[in-house]
């Protein structure tokens, strides 16, 4: 935006930047003409010094790129899984790329092929009951050879990815992460890891564009084969087909127990546990080898009708590789229905991805997820690639730290997508709940239900910390409780990698609770934070530096549409106020709203070179602070050494 030399007409145009750039970023609709001019006319706004109108116009193009989700959540399945796969291949720099699929004739001889190449050979009997799967009717047939063919194409695919991988060049990325410092000169410093992409799994000689194409044809073909087996009653004595490590195969509705680990399993419904690979990349019995020492790294689980099933042996969860999750390969998942749980560990597990790309797609149904760290419940570690999609159910996602529950770190990206239902979030730190750590890049979208999102420190809740997160929540009453350093949607910068944080939340009456140091929209240490509310009676809450604001060369902005809310906070810069070198912008457009704070760049001040803006569009709202704001519906401006505290409705000359 051109800043003009008047300088009433320069303020004015940032509050009218502002309440147009409101209704971009949560509506995808600007302000009219004839409504600016209603806005001009609203607000009595004072003259202020050149910096705040320079320092805090807001570029509304980019703030409003940031506001837009990877996928569209009312998108069908196979929509949703090919949205993410281009949203994730762009983060990683690759490209979806064709991918051939064999076309064989009957599930014999896909299946043949398969056990060919894990170099595998059937006993007289499974022969035999290869046969009888050829004489299934004509669309069962069809849509079982179908589906091996996919997953043979989607191993194939691994295989050229990984052609060219050396884990020599990725194992800096480990020392890395854990002294949380630049091991490589040649990297540039001090940008955003969307900006940069995670370019090293590229120079590692992994192409992921295969897989991420692949892996659509497989859901695909899925769904075909569930269309095809409609289920029937419930069955207590079943065999499934196995032929180990190969396939194992039962279309009955059995209560199955599978311990077996194997490349393609297609289970036709009941109550199943999986103490097995699950449909996770590694099928060394859960040990944490290295690609060289193992040929194949791929594999698929299909579980079709609405059984309740359990992935995963709770008193001895798997690592590397399990519940459709991908290490050093590539991992898929699909059930159907049913109260579900997963159970894993850690590194790439229930559809997280460490060093490799892992999916789980789990259709309806209230579902537990628990796993421990480093690429789990669709979260991205260490250039790994995480997907979970659930798409009905009141679901719990239980996680600990780095890259987990859609979060990512270590240049890994994170995915998770909760459809609908009341949904719990639980993680602790580094890259978690849709958050963003150390080049990670994070995103987790709810569509809607009132829902709670727990997180510690550094990167979580849709923040970044030296890294990129995005968290977006269509609807409900939902408690955002996170602590320091990047979360609910703020940023921080570290390990030379600036954070940048974005938390979207569409309406309901919510609550946002941080500690301090970039939080709640806010930016701390040079990184840029966002949090937009479209609606409803929201309370912010935070500690001190960068909490609702800016501090310590941050920027934070905090944008809400509608209803009565209450900002509190301590210390300096926050509530939209800007300390050390900090730029902090706080936008209230309409409500009875509460603002509270103390001293040195607070409600819209600005302290020790630190820039501040609060501007309240409407409702009778009252401010308390220890900068000389304290009173209803009062404009104090300038505030502190550069800042500003604009309420619409002050009639004061």
């Amino acid at each position: 935006m051109t800043v003009t030399r008047s300088l009433s007409w320069a303020i004015v145009g940032v509050g009218v930047v502002a309440l147009v750039l409101l209704g971009l970023a949560t509506s995808a609709t600007a302000a009219s003409p004839s409504a600016d001019a209603n806005v001009r006319d609203r607000l009595h706004l004072p003259l202020l010094p050149d910096p705040v109108a320079q320092r805090l116009s807001v570029d509304a193009s980019a703030i409003g790129s940031r506001t837009e989700a990877p996928v569209t959540l009312e998108a069908d399945r196979v929509s949703l899984t090919r949205q993410a796969a281009e949203w994730q291949a762009n983060q990683h720099g690759a490209e979806l790329a064709d991918v051939e699929v064999p076309h064989h004739g009957s599930p014999s001889d896909a299946l043949t092929t398969l056990m060919d190449r894990h170099n595998t050979t059937p006993s007289s009997e499974d022969r035999r009951a290869l046969q009888v799967l050829d004489t299934l009717p004509a669309e069962q047939h069809d849509a079982l050879t179908r589906f091996v063919d996919a997953f043979l194409a989607f191993d194939a695919a691994t295989q050229r990815a990984y052609e060219g991988y050396d884990p020599g060049t990725v194992r800096p990325q480990a020392a890395m992460a854990a002294s949380g410092t630049d091991v490589d000169p040649d990297r540039p410093s001090h940008q955003s890891a969307s900006a940069r992409g995670a370019t090293p799994l590229a120079e590692a000689g992994v192409d992921l564009g295969p897989i991420l194409t692949s892996r659509t044809h497989v859901l695909q073909a899925a769904t075909r084969l569930q269309d095809a087996f409609p289920q029937s009653g419930a069955q207590t004595a079943c065999d499934p087909l196995t032929v180990a490590p190969a396939f194992s195969i039962d279309l009955t509705s059995c209560d199955n127990l599978y311990e077996e680990d194997v490349a393609v399993l297609v289970d036709g419904g009941g109550d199943d546990r999986y103490r097995n690979n699950a449909g996770g990349s590694n099928l060394a019995e859960g040990t944490c080898q290295l690609l060289q020492t193992r040929e194949y790294a791929s594999a698929a689980l299909i579980d079709l009708g609405h059984g309740e099933d359990a992935f995963g042996d709770r008193t001895d969860p798997r690592s590397c590789g399990a519940n459709g999750g991908g290490y050093e390969g590539a991992g898929f998942l699909f059930d159907e229905g049913g109260d579900d749980v997963y159970h894993a560990h850690r590194v790439g597990t229930n559809g997280g991805g460490s060093l490799g790309a892992g999916f789980l797609l789990d259709e309806t149904g209230n579902d537990t997820y628990t796993a421990a760290s480093h690429g789990t419940n669709g979260g991205g570690d260490n250039l790994g690639t995480g997907s979970l999609l659930d798409r009905a159910g009141n679901d719990t996602y239980t996680a600990r730290l780095s890259g987990a529950n859609g979060g990512a770190t270590s240049d890994g990206v994170g995915f998770l997508l909760d459809r609908a239902g009341n949904d719990a979030y639980g993680a602790e730190d580094l890259g978690t709940n849709g958050g963003g750590w150390f080049a990670g890049v994070g995103a987790l979208l709810d569509g809607g239900g009132s829902d709670t999102y727990t997180a510690e420190d550094r990167g979580t809740n849709g923040g970044g910390d030296s890294g990129t997160g995005f968290l977006l929540d269509e609807g409900g009453d939902d408690t955002y409780t996170a602590g320091t350093s990047g979360t609910n949607g703020g940023a921080h910068e570290g390990a030379n990698f600036d954070g940048e944080g974005t938390l979207i939340d569409e309406a309901g009456n919510d609550s946002y609770a941080a500690a301090d140091v970039g939080t709640n929209g806010g930016g701390a240490d040079g990184a840029s934070g966002l949090l937009v509310d479209r609606a409803g009676n929201d309370t912010y809450q935070g500690g001190f530096e960068g909490t609702n604001g800016g501090a310590a060369g941050g920027e934070g902005r905090l944008l809400d549409r509608s209803g009565d809310d209450t900002y509190a906070a301590e210390g300096a810069g926050t509530n939209g106020g800007g300390y050390w070198d900090g730029e902090g912008f706080l936008l209230d457009r309409a409500g009875n709203d509460i603002y509270t704070a103390e001293d040195r760049g607070t409600n819209g001040g600005g302290w020790s070179g630190g820039v501040g803006a609060l501007l309240d569009g409407g409702g009778r709202d009252e401010y308390e602070d220890g900068a000389g704001g304290t009173g209803v519906d009062r404009t104090v401006a300038p505030k502190g050494t550069v800042g500003a505290q604009v309420d619409s409705d002050d009639t004061t000359p």
